[in-house]
Order: C-alpha cells, then sequence, then structure tokens
C-alpha cells in the first residue's frame, strides 16, 4: 500500500520518460482531485521505438468531457493506458481497489467507477511513456482466444458500473439518444433506457445485460406497473424478447436477422420510412452474405 498522496501506475517491462512524473505533476496540480493520463509512444522487446497505427490510435486521444469518455467506454471500451495513469492516492481510498476477479477488464472497471464517483479523467497530449508491445501477443490485452473468451464475461461484469447513474440529466449527457425517450414520467426508470439501449447492440454481453434489466425492473412491481402505464411495457414484451433474443446462440443463424427485425418493427418510436429502410438494408446484408457464403462452397478447389 502506497504511503505517500500521489500515485503514478507502472508497469516492469514497460519505461517512463525521465520528465514523466514532473510533468503530470505539473498538469496535475494545476486541477482538482481527478485521474491523469498521457499518451505514449510503442517500444519492442528490444527497446526499439515501433510504430502500430491501431494502438497509436487508441491509446493517444485528445481530451473529451466525462460523458463522452463513459460514453465511449460503453460503446467502444478502454482507450486508456494505464501505465500513463497519475492520481492521488485519496482516489483509491473512495472508489476502491483493482478487482482482483478481473483479468482483462480491471483498468476499464476502474475508469468507470472513477467517473461515477464524480471523478473526471484528464489526458495530457504528450508522450510520457513507452509502452513496450511483446513479440508473439505476449501482452496480456492483445487479442488471444483465451483473452477474447475472458473479456465477453468480465464486460458483462464491468457494464454493472453504469447503473451507478442516478441522475436523469446526467444520464443523458452519456447517453444522448435516451433524450428522445425520456419524460418527466419515466424519470425513475434509467434502468430501463439503460436496458433499450443495451438490447440495441449486436453483442450478446450487451443483451444479456440489458434482459437482466428488465427482468430486475419487472420483479419490483411498483417498477412494472410504471413501466406499463408510461411506456407500455409488460411481461408479455419481456417474454417476447426471452424467447426470441437467443444470447446463447442456440440457433446462431436464426438469431440475429430474426431478433433484428422484430425489435425494428416493434420500435414505436422510429417512423414508417426509417422502418422500411433498416428492414431493406437488413435483409439485403442478410442474403449478401448467405449469396457469398454458397458460392464459396460451390467453388471447386485448385489443386
Amino acid at each position: 500500500m502506497s504511503k505517500g498522496k500521489y500515485i503514478a501506475i507502472m508497469a516492469g517491462d514497460d519505461v517512463s520518460y525521465p520528465h514523466r512524473i514532473e510533468r503530470q505533476f505539473e498538469v496535475y496540480n494545476k486541477g482538482s482531485r481527478r485521474l491523469l493520463f498521457s499518451h505514449c509512444d510503442l517500444i519492442d522487446d528490444k527497446s526499439n521505438l515501433i510504430e502500430i497505427r491501431y494502438i497509436s490510435e487508441l491509446f493517444n486521444r485528445p481530451n473529451k468531457s466525462s460523458e463522452e469518455i463513459l460514453n465511449d467506454f460503453y460503446f467502444k471500451g478502454n482507450f486508456l493506458n494505464a501505465i500513463t495513469c497519475f492520481t492521488e492516492k485519496e482516489v483509491f481510498n473512495k472508489i476502491g481497489q483493482f478487482d482482483q476477479c478481473l483479468l482483462q477488464e480491471q483498468d476499464l472497471d476502474m475508469w468507470i467507477r472513477a467517473l461515477v464517483s464524480g471523478y473526471r479523467i484528464e489526458i495530457v497530449p504528450e508522450k510520457l511513456i513507452k509502452y513496450r508491445i511483446r513479440s508473439n501477443s505476449a501482452n496480456l490485452s492483445l487479442p488471444k482466444p483465451e483473452t477474447n473468451i475472458r473479456c465477453q464475461l468480465e464486460h458483462y461484469w464491468v457494464l454493472q458500473n453504469f447503473l451507478k447513474i442516478q441522475e436523469v440529466d446526467y444520464f443523458i449527457k452519456v447517453f444522448p439518444i435516451a433524450k428522445a425517450w425520456l419524460n418527466q414520467s419515466g424519470r425513475g426508470l434509467i434502468p430501463f433506457f439503460l436496458a433499450k439501449i443495451s438490447l440495441e447492440q449486436p453483442g450478446n454481453v450487451y443483451r444479456l445485460f440489458g434482459i437482466e434489466l428488465l427482468r430486475s425492473l419487472l420483479k419490483d412491481h411498483n417498477a412494472a406497473d410504471k413501466l406499463y402505464q408510461i411506456y407500455g411495457f409488460g411481461y408479455k414484451d419481456f417474454f417476447s424478447k426471452t424467447g426470441n433474443l437467443d444470447v446463447f446462440q442456440i440457433y446462431p443463424e436464426s438469431n440475429s436477422i430474426y431478433y433484428r427485425i422484430q425489435s425494428i418493427l416493434q420500435d414505436k418510436n422510429k417512423p414508417l420510412f426509417a422502418k422500411f429502410r433498416f428492414l431493406c438494408i437488413l435483409i439485403a446484408k442478410y442474403l449478401l452474405k448467405h449469396i457469398t457464403r454458397n458460392t464459396k462452397t460451390a467453388q471447386v478447389p485448385h489443386n
């Protein structure tokens, strides 16, 4: 446990530029208590500077508002390099330590918890760290089968943090799409709108999360009554989703197209023309996918 006031996160195989601590300390003390990050260079096993465009673009981003960062975290995942983090020990005392049950997404979990607890995130647009990209995909975060599998489960747990957003105005700033749905009567039903957003995402992790949110609401009789009276959503609608939303991919071929068509047709907020347009695009993509697959299957392999 750190005994000092400040904490600068670091990993054993990465390198800080000599002025890293001085620069972050200087910037940090110009503002309130928050989490401060920076850009980074990339190095290989022999400490040579290298360029991997997608990694550089991921980590070296401009500053955004807390609401914009939370939106990115929800829809796109983490983009902050943990080893560039500089903050005060008091921040971790308030929001808790890193979750030791998370291996891939413990950083994302921590940053979300910090933001929903009221702490800001700031990025210093200077390269203060050399982040090592190890050969043979040895970095913990680089894509591997076990990493991808573990990420799905951990991301489901991390999404729970968004339920800590209690203020409607703040929720709308994080998810501007919710502004069209929310009204004064439904201000206590934030989990319903988070479920609605989640169910519109392509990943089954989001869909399972959305279904669980709806189930929790409907188990509360007062919330269930309010949900039906204001938005016309009841147990029949819930059973329709649990019967059509194949989150465990029991019927992987039919699930995606069938559910998405159902969700489009049942969306009361979309005008008829928009529904027709979405359906045409969806069906065209589905047909193109299967025509391409059948063409490949029919090809005679060359010797």
